[in-house]
């Protein structure tokens, strides 16, 4: 098959007319210092155009604030009125991050709601909600891979390769320290989850895809164990873990072969059912609903294909609802009164909202740039940006971060091709070509 080279030339006067009536201070190139190693950290950052790629989100327990955390840092979204504008409460300006696909960033509100936990890497801030500052940053010596608060909000626990560390959240002290030893079956020791009622902690093990019950009560690593629920059928890492409201379940979500496991908590014992696949996974807070969705990419496991959100109920286990038009989700969260379903998607950099009692989207919350490639136009004055966000290619006002226009080349992000779209001026700034496979 030959791929076509496809260009197209956009004639930009009308764009640019508005920009060039303003005024802009002339620049003397002269001046200019050549930037070089010995001076790079004098650069200062001038603007931030843009949200970025979206990881976990996280309602407030009175269910009116959403927040999302993306690369950026952490923002607020208002439930009730979409429309009002995002919030960065914090940011990972000079920060040290750590994240794959796999986890990060992370977000979670204390069960009071006073509390929000975030991290991206070895720190972990928290944002207190009533003063409007930040409280403290911890720091582990590992990557943080989940965190979690307690059912009763007085301990915080953050998991990270081969350990689990348990801070007091009224002195924010270490009160202990589980370190697994290194081997096959303990490596992760993320996806953690409390039960409801705080008896048991739930978390993944290795690439094995182990999932370990312990008691969270229990001192020392060697005497917290409660039950190991073995392996996924295809050794895969496990993502999420949840308990049912009732804490009589905990559920298991796997990576990229996407199965999903049903575990009696009484008995240990995996619930037989029909094959459910998914990467993420969340239960409605009333227990009525369980939302899974596998990761859409092609692989060799038994699950391959487009990605969409199943709604199942939680009791029978039979689908409901599906929700389609989605692009590889990795983080699923419902509202505490589970009529909303945020799902993110790790490929797009999109936050989507589903209204749940109405089987009905709400729509595109949150939209990481997801810039590709960019340009700057000879007067200094526009910044051209390629990026998944436009699907195709945006013009930027430099002084004022106000975007322009875009050219929407929804052929630019197909999952089969580079996902690339090459854009330039030409000499002169009044023209730009855009070219795409």
């Amino acid at each position: 098959m030959k791929t076509r080279l496809v260009i197209l030339i956009f004639v930009v006067f009308a764009v640019l007319l508005p920009v060039q009536s303003q005024t802009f201070p002339a620049q003397d190139t002269a001046k200019l210092i050549p930037l070089s190693p010995e001076n790079v950290e004098k650069l200062k950052q001038l603007q931030v155009y843009g949200q970025g790629q979206p990881g976990e989100v996280a309602w407030s327990p009175d269910g009116k604030i959403l927040a999302v955390a993306d690369t950026l840092g952490v923002w607020l979204y208002d439930v009730e009125d979409w429309g009002n504008p995002p919030s960065l409460i914090v940011n990972f300006d000079n920060v040290e991050m750590y994240w794959d696909a796999s986890w990060g960033p992370l977000v979670e509100f204390s069960p009071n709601g006073k509390l929000l936990a975030f991290s991206g890497g070895y720190s972990i801030r928290f944002w207190d909600m009533e003063q409007q500052i930040e409280l403290t940053d911890l720091q582990q010596n590992v990557p943080t891979t989940s965190i979690a608060f307690s059912p009763d909000g007085k301990q915080f626990v953050s998991g990270g390769y081969l350990q689990l560390i348990f801070w007091n959240t009224e002195t924010w002290e270490i009160e202990k320290v589980w370190t697994s030893p290194q081997n096959n079956d303990y490596t992760r020791l993320g996806a953690i989850s409390f039960s409801p009622n705080g008896e048991l902690l739930a978390t993944n093990g290795s690439y094995r895809g182990n999932v370990q019950l312990w008691n969270p009560h229990a001192e020392t690593f060697e005497d917290a164990l409660v039950a190991n629920l073995g392996a996924t059928p295809y050794d895969d890492i496990v993502l999420e873990t949840e308990f049912s409201p009732n804490s009589q379940i905990v559920v298991s979500a796997s990576g990229i072969f996407g199965a999903v496991r049903v575990f009696n908590v009484a008995t240990f014992e995996e619930i037989d059912l029909e094959a459910i696949y998914g990467s993420s996974i969340a239960f409605s807070s009333d227990g009525q609903y369980l939302a899974t969705a596998p990761t859409g990419v092609p692989h060799p496991g038994p699950y391959s294909g487009p990605t969409t959100v199943d709604i199942f109920d939680a009791e029978t286990f039979e689908n409901t609802y599906i929700w389609e038009e989605h692009e590889s989700v990795r983080f699923l969260e419902f509202n505490p009164t589970g009529n909303l379903l945020a799902a993110v998607s790790s490929f797009d950099g999109r936050v989507r909202i589903l209204d749940v009692s109405a089987n009905a989207p709400v729509g595109i919350i949150h939209t990481a740039l997801n810039a590709r490639n960019m340009a700057m136009s000879s007067d200094s004055q526009i910044l051209r940006v390629d990026a998944i966000a436009f699907d195709g290619s945006g013009l930027i006002d430099i002084e004022t971060g106000d975007l322009l226009h875009h050219y929407e080349l929804s052929r630019s992000i197909d999952r089969n091709s580079s996902g690339a779209v090459h854009s330039t001026f030409n000499a002169v700034g009044n023209y730009l070509t855009v070219q795409f496979t």
